[in-house]
């Protein structure tokens, strides 16, 4: 999923939005939901992750929102607005709870 993407809000000066939050609802089934961010802000650089080890499971019947940051940074470099950016695949996992 595109980290940066035009707005079409304003056609006369155009925008880019940028991807600033991941909404999820968990259902009442017996399953377990979990988030794993996985975020490139530039093609071929470095993939930012949230700050807990591996996924973070969410509890049962729960409306989440999970902040992305605004700018993302290592300690020498800034990444500014890259439509190369991205949000990469595997985010969310639904697995069935045996009973």
């Amino acid at each position: 999923m595109p980290l940066y993407f035009p707005c079409p809000c304003r056609p006369a000066k155009p925008l880019t939005a940028q991807l600033m939050r991941i909404h999820v609802v968990t259902p009442k089934a017996p399953v377990l939901v979990t988030l794993n961010p996985r975020v490139q802000p530039v093609m071929g650089g470095p993939i930012f992750i949230s700050g807990t080890k591996g996924p973070t499971a969410l509890t049962q019947s729960t409306y989440w929102i999970m902040r992305l940051p605004f700018i993302y940074s290592t300690n020498k470099q800034n990444y500014s607005e890259n439509h190369t950016g991205r949000l990469l695949q595997g985010v969310f996992a639904v697995n069935k709870i045996e009973s």
